[in-house]
């Protein structure tokens, strides 16, 4: 996740060095996405580590 995470980031970066408006947005857009996503993944990782802290 975290390589995909750079990938999208690169992408991002990439189009805003080209002026490229629309593909920095989605890149953006894309990358929020997935980091909403890998947020879950983690808190979700961390709640099964320690159960009896989130009850």
């Amino acid at each position: 996740m975290f390589y995909t995470h750079l990938k999208l980031t690169t992408d991002e970066v990439a189009a805003r060095l080209k002026k490229d408006w629309k593909g920095d947005i989605k890149a953006a857009d894309l990358n929020e996405n997935h980091l909403i996503h890998m947020a879950d993944f983690l808190t979700n990782g961390i709640i099964k580590q320690f159960p009896q802290k989130f009850k």
